[in-house]
């Protein structure tokens, strides 16, 4: 049976290396427990824009929503509790000079980054919705540099004390990207929130800018949820955009599930040293292989040999694998890979990958049709002397045995037209190759 494969397009195609991105990823709100205060008195907070717009910042109780330009940047809604029974409600917000220091301008304030230590005093105001009366204030945030909470301590001017911890909405991030397909997989981790993955795909703008379109962020136990298109500015090695996701609900819940996060990534990969991270550069170690000289589609019986060759230039050292329909061939690495002697499963369609710092190009197909050993007939013909003669097409050898079960031996000299003499030749004959 001949065994024929339909020939692949023509082209070669490009794959790099896959790379390690690791970051972090961070609401510039944050999160309040509730604060106990004197006698039973308790407050508990959610941000202002989840009770009237249906927009919160975070998938949290206790946020207090960052709002750039207010006097007051970080607003909440809050409920006082007297022994579990709510008697007053209300807006709070607290602001001021000491939250502004932001010393990497990557939109975290340094009381908020985790890898600083927090310790600062800030302004605050509480506003009652039932009597219009207000207090203000001070409150005090501390936290250790690396842990992503902290104490919380509100002083208000008529004597009252309210204690609380408080939190940075923070998750990890660590995966790898793709430069040939343009993807990236990264997992968030967060010893407070689902942990997920985020998909998609990116371009290149620039060497210090990446776009993402269609971050899509799946939650392990959540919603799967779809960012805008968002870009990225380069850093020196980190990335950082400002980014939100929505998880596609109808309407009424269509609002952004994860708002004015901001999004860091590391690439600590620099191939050629010119102090622009892989991620961004178009060329990190140079061009990857091109192949100049492709494999050529061949026709073998079974039994022959084949040989197959590809030549390619690039930045050395390259390396070379072989597939066949796609699967790599176990030790066909090197720049030619040759079959002794062909079966009929030899047959199909043959790549070279060719490999260097840069990435891998894969050959244009070659395909390999098998056919199967067909021996000629054998044909016999009485002539007028008595004398028998038979003739053949093609190499194969003619054969004699004594006995039909053999063994066969060649006949000596013997071509097409070769002649026998009844009862002296008696015997069996047959084609071989």
């Amino acid at each position: 049976m001949i065994k024929r494969l339909l020939v692949l397009p023509l082209t070669a195609s490009v794959s790099l290396l896959a790379q390690n991105l690791s970051g972090t990823f961070q609401c510039q709100s944050l999160a309040i427990g509730v604060a106990t205060g004197p006698a039973s008195y308790s407050v508990g907070f959610t941000t202002p824009s989840a009770i009237s717009s249906r927009n919160p910042q975070l998938p949290l109780n206790g946020e207090f929503e960052y709002a750039p330009g207010n006097a007051y940047q970080y607003l909440s809604y809050w409920v006082m509790y007297q022994g579990g029974t709510p008697i007053d409600l209300g807006i709070v917000g607290f602001g001021g000079n000491s939250l502004l220091a932001d010393s990497d301008a990557n939109g975290i304030p340094n009381f908020a980054e985790r890898t600083l230590p927090a310790n600062v005093v800030a302004t605050l105001v509480a506003i009652s919705d039932i009597d219009g009366g207000s207090d203000a204030g001070t409150i005090t945030l501390t936290r250790n540099a690396g842990q992503v909470s902290g104490n919380s301590v509100t002083r208000f001017n008529s004597g009252a004390v309210f204690s609380g911890t408080w939190m940075l909405p923070h998750m990890d991030v660590a995966g790898t990207y793709d430069r040939g397909q343009r993807s990236f997989r990264f997992r968030t981790s967060s010893s407070y929130f689902s942990p997920g993955t985020m998909t998609g795909t990116y371009i290149i703008d620039s060497e210090d800018s990446v776009t993402m379109a269609n971050i899509v962020f799946q939650l392990d136990s959540g919603p799967r949820l779809i960012s805008t298109p968002v870009t990225f500015t380069r850093f020196g090695k980190t990335y950082r955009c400002i980014v939100e996701f929505v998880d596609g609900n109808p309407v009424d819940t269509n609002y952004p599930d994860f708002r004015r996060w901001t999004l860091q990534l590391i690439d600590p990969a620099d191939s050629d040293g010119d102090g622009v991270p892989d991620f961004s550069d178009s060329t990190p170690a140079g061009p990857p292989p091109v192949v100049t000289s492709n494999p050529v589609g061949v026709v073998r019986t079974v039994g022959q040999a084949v040989t197959f060759t590809v030549a390619a230039a690039g930045s050395s050292p390259l390396s070379y694998q072989w597939r066949l329909d796609g699967t790599p061939i176990a030790g066909a690495t090197a720049a030619s890979y040759t079959i002794p002697s062909v079966t009929l499963a030899d047959a199909g369609t043959y790549t070279a990958a060719v490999r260097n710092a840069s990435g891998e190009v894969i050959s244009k197909p070659a395909v390999l049709t098998v056919n199967p050993v067909t021996l000629p007939r054998l044909n016999l013909r009485r002539e007028t002397n008595g004398r028998l003669t038979l003739s053949w097409t093609g190499a194969a050898r003619l054969t004699w045995s004594s006995k039909l079960a053999g063994p066969f031996t060649p006949v000596a000299g013997a071509v097409s037209g070769y002649q026998t003499i009844p009862g002296v030749d008696a015997g069996f004959y047959r084609l071989e190759p």
